[in-house]
C-alpha cells in the first residue's frame, strides 16, 4: 500500500514539472528543502529559460553560451537563487519547484519556406 502511495506521489511530481512550466527540454530541477543539484555547464549554445513549476511565465529568459554555467546556488544570506553566467536571479513566489529548460534557438525547417 505504501509502495502504491510513493509511486502515485512520484508520478504527480513528474507531472507537475515535466507538465506545467513552459516548453522546452528540463535540463536542471530544484525542489525546495532537498539538495541542491551541482551546476551544470551549457554544450550547445540554446536560450535557457528559468520557470517555477506552478506557472508558465519565464522568471529569466537568456540565450547562454558553450561553456556558460547555470543552474541553483545558495548564498550567505540563506536564499536560493537561480545563477546564470554568474547573475544571481532571485526565485519568485512560494513554489516548491524550479526548473531550468533549453529551448532550441533555431528550431528545424518545416519546409514550408
Amino acid at each position: 500500500m505504501i509502495r502504491h502511495l510513493l509511486a502515485a506521489t512520484l508520478f504527480a511530481g513528474l507531472l507537475l514539472v515535466g507538465g506545467c512550466a513552459g516548453t522546452g527540454a528540463t535540463t536542471i530541477s530544484y525542489h525546495r528543502g532537498e539538495q541542491l543539484p551541482p551546476l551544470s555547464t551549457v554544450r550547445t549554445p540554446s536560450r535557457y529559460v528559468l520557470y517555477s513549476a506552478d506557472s508558465s511565465n519565464a522568471i529569466w529568459s537568456e540565450e547562454l553560451n558553450t561553456g556558460d554555467e547555470y543552474g541553483f546556488v545558495m548564498r550567505a544570506d540563506g536564499n536560493v537563487y537561480g545563477v546564470a553566467r554568474g547573475q544571481d536571479i532571485p526565485l519568485t513566489g512560494q513554489a516548491k519547484t524550479y526548473v531550468w529548460k533549453q529551448q532550441d534557438m533555431h528550431p528545424a525547417a518545416t519546409g514550408d519556406e
